[in-house]
């Protein structure tokens, strides 16, 4: 028996898509962990920014704090030193996994402070 595709995956899959194209095609900036990650995307045929830069991740360890350049040297931000701003982005894919259905109750929820 020929199993017929599930209309409705078929859909969220392509608003997926859509959504994830158009993330990148719009972003002022595009960072990326990886080289490979933005050569993949180019030839996904993702538009992508002139403005895109690759920095891998960097995570404190305890060599870091061993070293004497851990936390205690790192510099301090004040209030007087953050220039505010005025828009909130979400840092991620655009999937549950990572944190986007978070993100968004927490807008949700502070919307009135936002305002």
């Amino acid at each position: 028996m020929l199993a017929l595709p599930d209309l409705a995956a078929g859909l969220r899959l392509a608003a997926y898509n859509y959504s994830e194209r158009l993330s990148v095609k719009c972003a002022d900036v595009l960072w990326s962990p990886s080289r490979y990650l933005i050569e993949w995307a180019e030839r996904s045929w993702f538009r992508i920014s002139e403005n895109t830069f690759v920095q891998q991740y960097c995570l404190p360890s305890q060599r870091l704090s061993e070293s004497g350049e851990g936390p205690s040297d790192f510099l301090l931000l004040t209030m007087a030193s953050v220039r505010l701003r005025k828009e909130i982005v979400f840092f991620g894919r655009l999937e549950e996994r990572k944190g986007l259905r978070l993100f968004c109750n927490a807008i949700h929820r502070l919307r009135e402070e936002l305002r």
